[in-house]
Parts: structure tokens; sequence; C-alpha cells
């Protein structure tokens, strides 16, 4: 009876231990668990997300004098028909100005939208638009509404040719996909590096070509989140030139950096891609 019973307590701690061993493989073992919640989403047809926080407006009287008896710009554009092209009289005009309809605004290089250093100046809320030979400036100072040159909210949009300076950000991007950022100049405040604002962000954007800009005395040069961008002969100095969790290897880069450029590269997949400049 006593020979039965030490087999008997062998055979179930070894039950039992099997029985835990097994548990915990099919804990580990991820082969047989399903995809999580969204992870085989296709999101690239997915409607746009308003992620701005609301932007105050600002009476004339809150703005810089210099814009006070400025003929405002947003006057133009609501008159415009979809689909126009606006060719301003040479001058200066007020901002801010909000674009939701398609148009091509053709500056010239002789017409000038000041925003009397509140709020951000241009506001680019549509798809197809044209912009080109405009001179953006005197956003708001504000990094809590990101005060800007020009916001872009739309694909396929043409901007070019533009010059950009006293503003806290100069291009903002935002889920903004297939735009063409081209010839364009851009220049923060003239304020310290820590409070001055990016340069040119790209913020869940993508497929976009940036060629050809010159940016200089901003904070940064950024990517964030954005894959399939093309960046080509821009022009960096005084700036921090940033990519962050962007992937895939198809966004190329090749951009000449000042010398007194710092560089940064945050988790980027591969760091090559992103990485070298010419």
């Amino acid at each position: 009876m006593m020979v039965k019973r030490w087999l008997i307590v062998p055979t179930l701690l070894l039950g039992m231990t099997s029985l835990l061993v097994a548990r915990t493989t099919d804990r580990d073992d991820d082969t047989n668990r399903p995809p999580a919640l969204g992870a085989t989403a296709d999101l690239s047809t997915a409607p746009r997300v308003g992620v701005d926080r609301p932007k105050p407006t600002f009476p004339l009287y809150e703005r810089d004098k210099r814009v006070h008896g400025l003929k405002p710009f947003q006057a133009l554009v609501d008159a415009a028909k979809p689909g126009d092209v606006l060719r301003p009289p040479p001058g200066n005009y007020a901002g801010p100005v909000v674009l939701t309809k398609v148009l091509t605004i053709e500056g010239d290089g002789a017409v000038t939208i000041d925003s009397g250093d509140r709020g951000t100046v241009f506001s680019v809320q549509t798809d197809g638009v044209v912009l080109r030979g405009l001179h953006l400036t005197g956003s708001g100072d504000s990094h809590d509404t990101d005060d800007s040159c020009l916001d872009v909210r739309g694909h396929h949009n043409v901007l070019e040719n533009l010059v950009i300076d006293n503003c806290l950000f100069g291009i903002d991007l935002k889920q903004s996909n297939d735009n063409i950022l081209r010839k364009n100049k851009i220049r923060s405040k003239p304020v310290d590096l820590g409070v001055r604002g990016d340069g040119l962000r790209l913020w869940y954007s993508h497929r976009n070509l940036v060629e050809g800009n010159e940016i200089s005395d901003s904070r940064d040069m950024v990517a964030w989140y954005s894959n399939d961008n093309i960046y080509r002969r821009n022009v960096a100095r005084g700036a921090v030139i940033r990519f962050t969790s962007c992937s895939p290897a198809t966004t190329s880069w090749s951009t000449t950096v000042s010398m007194t450029t710092p560089w940064a590269c945050t988790s980027c997949t591969p760091r090559a891609a992103y990485c070298g400049t010419t």
C-alpha cells in the first residue's frame, strides 16, 4: 500500500507540471492569435479628421497697426468662383485667409498678405489649390494654436515660389497627401531658437514632393509619421532636420545642410533612408 502511494504522488506532480508548461506555451504562441483590432485596417481612403485646436479670431485693433487700412485678401477669395485663376493687383493685403474652394492664386512676387502678428496667415482647407508667388508674413506667436504662415489641410495642392517670413511655423501639413512644395523660402520669427516653430512640418502626410526649398533660422524641419515623401535639393540653414517614426524606405532625402545645422533622426527605419545628405 505504501508503494502505491509513492507512485501516485510523483505522477500527479508530473501531470500538473505538464499542464503548466502547456498553458505557458499557449500564451506565448502568437501564431494562433487573431490580429489586433484595427491592425489590418486600410486607412488610405479614410476621411480626414480635424486635429487642430480651435483658432481664435482677432479683431483688427489687436493686430499690428501696419495692417490697419489694408484691404482684406479674404474678400478677393470670397468673390472668386471655384476653378478661377486669381491674379490680385500688386500690393499689401491683410490676413488671415481661409481657402475652402479650388483656386489658382498667382502673386507674381508682388503680393504680400500680412496677418499683423496674430493667428495663422493663410489656411488651405481643400484639394487641388495652386498658390504661387505670394509673400506671407506676420503670424502670431502661439504654440498652443500652432500659428503659422501657411496651414495645409488637403491633398494635391501646389505651393510654389512662396516667400514666408516673420512666422512662428512656416508651412504646416497635417494629414495632407500628394502635395508639391517647390522653391519656397521660409524664415521663422527673429526670436530665440527654443521658441521658434518648425520651418516645415509634415504630420501624418504621405507622398508629398518637397523640392528646392530654402529654410533658414527656424527651429526644425520635421516629418512625423509621414511616409513615401520625396525631399530633393532643399537647403536648410540654422535648423534641426528631424524625421520621427517614419517608414518605409521609399522615402528619399537629398538635401544640402549647412555646416551649422544640427542633425537629428529619431526612430526611422531604415536610418540610412533618411539620414543621408548631399
